[in-house]
């Protein structure tokens, strides 16, 4: 019998950019494990929309309620980092914040509370941010920006 071992397979995530139009600002943390900023996201679970994942970590991770059906894709990325062992398919989904709500930490032993950067804010700290959102900067500034990101969630062109 030959002894057979399975490929080792790309992991999938849901990345959610929340945009907060009165202050062109994105909802970010830093996570504790690795000093990391990123997105509010997590792992796509068996038989989960894309929009339900992205509404069930936002709400598992800031305390935010955004139903799945205002939920938009922004984009999916193959992001890899060989010398790190990193390889995820990452799915962006963007929504609007909800101005009646506030995030909170629910999660305070995985990441620090959460803050408002704008999109020159995290250029500025490009070598801080997830490999994701350095992707989003380095692979695809032409959906990461803020005209696109107002018509992808519904509000008007700058």
């Amino acid at each position: 019998m030959i002894a057979t071992t399975k490929p080792s397979r790309p992991g999938v995530g849901v990345g959610v950019i929340v945009w907060n139009d009165v202050e062109e600002k994105i909802l970010v943390t830093k996570y504790k494990k690795n000093g990391m900023i990123s997105f509010p996201g997590g792992h796509l679970e068996k038989y989960e929309s894309w929009e339900d994942c992205a509404s069930r970590e936002l709400w598992e991770e800031t305390g935010l309620k955004v139903p799945e059906s205002e939920m938009k894709l922004l984009g999916v990325y193959n992001v890899f980092r060989r010398e790190k062992g990193f390889h995820f398919i990452d799915i962006n989904i963007a929504c609007k914040f909800p101005a009646d709500q506030t995030p909170t930490n629910t999660e305070p032993d995985n990441h620090e509370d959460w803050s408002w950067m704008s999109i020159d804010q995290l250029k500025e700290n490009f070598d801080a941010l997830f490999y994701p959102v350095q992707d989003l900067f380095t692979k695809h500034s032409e959906d990461f920006n803020p005209t696109n990101l107002k018509k992808i969630v519904g509000l008007k062109s700058i």
